[in-house]
């Protein structure tokens, strides 16, 4: 993940040719779909390495091309003045288009080798300017914003695909798989519905144990974590004993109810990461939502489930969910890592303080170390895929705001209980020495998008005004801080052993957020150094995690992750 803010000229049609553009799929339709979907994964993963422009046209262009690449590289040399850094490959255009192919139906005609180059070509210069459409929309918001613009800009700028871009394939591996242990055990000790629930998802992928669903998943994950810059990964089931099982666990592994995925983006990726040739042979189409298939896929599977058991009359919850975020994520998830990280602590889950106390609007979670206090709050939350990928801070400001702003007025609730000892089940500490961290933890990575925590600290602001108006002192208070749960993981064993203490990386990234008094050398470096005030604390919490090693889940199950990849 890279350290700064940047911002790159994409190429567009129109500024390679002076013809109006066709719509993207009279460029597609007809092309052989296999040939299709393995140049879009292939360019999936040459968007990640991040090729310079003359590399991806000795790539893309057979020498039949020549002339056709000579007009794009006459035409990028003359941008080239004006832009210093071009680029081809959009993260957001590719996964459009490789979706756009997995749906298309339709005759296929005889083209050749040089037409078919030309047109997938054609389509990503015509899709990135239909993202650059939407992307002017980044710049323009109400009045109302203008004290929050540079954050409100780069956050619309980015949030549309954002978790696409910005991720290490083998921390999200890492951390999917800890959370998919603590699901499928929360089902398992759970209610009646619950172990209905599991044994269902367990028999659909023809185990009798989720350990085993978890370790017969592992095998799937091994070829995208120790390829060494492949264009795609195929996988050939071995013609074993096992190959009939081997390849109904690989077809299970597709979500037919889209229903349950229907709030995502990029649905029918996230429903089929894996591409089924033929049986037994099949092609990774995303390395990223094949990794996320070991989280996100089994709450997929478990919404398809849990409906097809409404539908045939068996205990199912009226709406998994909402049970899911209430019970899962915002309870047991952060409980379990929270109470493991500071069982020395002075620490109470929000289900505990609400039984000791009987208060609403408890905190999720409360940490005191001393004079230092955390308190936090689980959001557990989506922003329709529609509005997602809008690029319009008019959109997105009142969608966070019905999200996150609860959260944000909870917090400041709860530290005027911290300020006035109002918690009964601890009021051993002198209040005007107290130190308080409000926290939001989020449950999806695309809340670790550039300047949104800037944005949420706009609105705690205006909280903590008032509560300075009603003579509150919150000299003490330091500012929020969004911390990603798969961040918590990551840092857990550091955490829980004092290696690093939460207090001084909340303290180093808020201080790292702040524009220092220095002298800047151009315009350009004073620009940077502001955008680089708005990176999430995920972001800047990279730097601190250690190589990663054997988690406690792991050991409990005996898995030992990247064992050819150290």
């Amino acid at each position: 993940m890279a350290s700064t803010v940047d911002l790159a000229l994409t190429l567009e049609y129109n500024q390679i040719f002076e013809d109006t553009a066709n719509p993207v799929s009279s460029y597609l339709v007809g092309l052989d779909k296999r040939d299709l979907i393995k140049a879009f994964v292939f360019l999936i993963s040459k968007q990640r390495e991040g090729l310079h422009f003359v590399e991806i046209l000795r790539m893309f262009f057979s020498d039949g091309n020549l002339d056709f690449s000579k007009h794009i590289y006459t035409k990028f040399r003359e941008l080239n003045k004006q832009y210093p850094v071009i680029s081809i490959l959009s993260a957001l255009t590719l996964y459009r288009l490789c979706e756009f192919s997995i749906e298309m139906d339709g005759e296929e005609k005889e083209i050749s080798k040089e037409e078919f180059e030309r047109n997938v070509f054609l389509a990503i210069l015509v899709q990135n300017q239909e993202n650059s459409i939407l992307e002017t929309k980044a710049g323009k918001f109400k009045e109302e914003y203008k004290d929050i613009e540079l954050a409100a800009i780069l956050f619309s700028q980015s949030f549309p695909y954002f978790e696409l871009v910005n991720f290490s394939l083998k921390k999200v591996v890492s951390t999917q798989i800890i959370r998919s242990i603590y699901l499928l055990e929360f089902l398992a000790n759970g209610d009646e519905i619950c172990r209905i629930l599991l044994r269902d998802f367990c028999s659909n992928y023809g185990f009798d144990d989720w350990r085993d669903y978890i370790k017969g998943h592992l095998a799937l994950i091994n070829p995208i974590i120790s390829k060494s810059r492949m264009a795609h990964t195929e996988l050939f089931i071995e013609q074993n004993d096992n190959y009939d099982a081997n390849c109904n666990f690989l077809d299970k592994l597709t979500i037919s109810d889209l229903e349950s995925v229907s709030d995502y983006d990029y649905i029918k990726l996230r429903a089929t990461p894996l591409y089924k040739f033929e049986k037994g042979h099949y092609l990774i189409i995303s390395d990223l939502f094949v990794a996320e298939t070991l989280f996100k896929g089994v709450f997929f599977k478990l919404s398809e489930i849990n409906s097809k058991n409404a539908i045939v009359g068996k205990p199912h919850f009226r709406n998994f969910r909402s049970f899911y975020c209430d019970n899962f994520s915002e309870r047991h998830l952060l409980y379990s890592i929270l109470d493991d990280i500071y069982s020395s602590y002075i620490s109470f889950s929000g289900s505990q303080i609400k039984d000791i106390s009987g208060i609403d609007a408890e905190p999720d979670y409360y940490v005191r170390n001393g004079k230092y206090l955390f308190l936090f709050e689980s959001k557990d939350i989506l922003i329709n895929k529609t509005i997602k990928g809008s690029y319009d801070f008019n959109l997105y400001e009142p969608e966070l705001r019905k999200r996150l702003h609860k959260g944000v007025t909870q917090l400041a609730k709860n530290i005027v209980r911290s300020l006035s000892k109002n918690f009964k089940f601890d009021t051993n500490y002198k209040e005007n020495r107290l130190i308080i961290n409000p926290i939001i933890v989020v449950h999806d990575r695309c809340y670790d998008t550039t300047g949104l925590n800037k944005i949420i600290n706009f609105w705690f602001d205006e909280e903590l005004k008032k509560l300075k108006e009603n003579g509150i002192m919150t000299d003490n208070v330091r500012p929020i801080t969004i911390i990603n749960i798969d961040t918590l993981i990551l840092l857990h064993t550091q955490l829980k052993s004092r290696k690093i203490s939460l207090d001084d990386l909340i303290v180093r990234y808020h201080y790292k957020m702040t524009m220092k008094k220095k002298q800047y050398r151009s315009v350009d470096h004073l620009n940077q150094a502001y955008k680089d005030t708005m990176i999430s604390f995920s972001h800047f919490a990279e730097s601190y995690i250690s190589p990663l090693k054997v988690h406690p889940k792991f050991a409990e199950l005996k898995i030992e992750l990247f064992p050819n990849n150290k």
